[in-house]
């Protein structure tokens, strides 16, 4: 592990601190504004910190972390969210999809957890009724992808179909309402469609003006298809300009994140401030 990187937490000056541990452009992730906000409204001597990191410094670093009493928990971001995985202890769901977007700490142990699912199904329950979703299209299977699709397969009534596109067609532990597909254009086979899900990084940040759906796939969705982005920079990605031009109602990852990140603090803080409590401090500032 580089020495720049241990100067860098070295010198953060709070009681507490926590991190967002990510690969190129990290420094514009969203998470260190909302953790920060909490802090202060909470009068809390912590802050939230981006620390960019290479793959091969992840297992050192993660050592450093579980033995530094300063150091609560944090937010994991691509590409590392699979390899964190793999060096600290896991809940459930994390073991499941083999992908966490945050780790917290007991005593000198790491946790995993991953609540992208989690602040997926939260605001989506805010704009669509769940019982109301038969026919679903989850488009991509990495980290983000594998915990919404984990979630859409355990909340959704037996009856429903999930159409998973994905590059490699790898077993996976979803129940039969699951149907694997692989990844090209969209085919016309897939009728009446509820909800279309977009879990790629295509139209992000560093993917601007590309997207997973063409205006040619059109004929595919019924007109209350609602589409939504787990994508929240740039906030209108070509994916949901394309909702838009075809009338389709639509919702970015703001929310998600959100409701992901206030997952994430709950757990950092070792579960000592009610979850109830961190919603109400967050959503006023950043739910709009």
């Amino acid at each position: 592990m580089r020495k720049e990187i241990i100067i860098k937490i070295n010198n953060i000056k709070t009681r507490k601190y926590c991190l967002i541990i990510g690969g190129k452009g990290i420094h514009k992730a969203r998470s260190p504004k909302i953790w920060n906000y909490f802090f202060k409204k909470s009068n809390i001597d912590a802050q939230m910190i981006p620390l960019m990191v290479d793959r091969s410094e992840i297992s050192n670093l993660l050592k450093f972390l579980s033995k530094d009493p300063k150091f609560l928990g944090g937010s994991v971001a691509k590409p590392h969210k699979e390899i964190v995985f793999k060096n600290v202890k896991n809940l459930d769901l994390a073991k499941k999809i083999k992908s966490v977007n945050c780790i917290f700490k007991i005593n000198t142990t790491l946790f995993g957890d991953n609540t992208d699912g989690y602040g997926f199904i939260k605001s989506l329950r805010k704009y669509k009724k769940l019982k109301t979703i038969n026919n679903s299209i989850v488009l991509g299977y990495g980290g983000v992808g594998k915990s919404i699709t984990h979630y859409l397969d355990s909340q959704l009534n037996k009856k429903s179909k999930i159409y998973l596109f994905r590059r490699k067609l790898t077993k996976t532990n979803l129940s039969k309402k699951t149907k694997s597909r692989n990844w090209g254009n969209l085919s016309s086979e897939i009728k009446n469609v509820d909800l279309v899900v977009n879990c790629t990084s295509l139209g992000d940040i560093n993917n601007v003006n590309k997207s997973p759906i063409f205006f040619k796939d059109s004929n595919i969705f019924n007109k209350k298809a609602f589409f939504f982005d787990a994508i929240y920079n740039p906030k209108v990605t070509t994916f949901i300009e394309y909702a838009k031009h075809n009338n389709f109602d639509n919702l970015n990852g703001l929310q998600m994140n959100l409701f992901q990140a206030i997952r994430a603090i709950y757990l950092a803080m070792n579960k000592k401030i009610p979850q109830k409590k961190i919603e109400q401090i967050l959503i006023k500032k950043f739910l709009n």
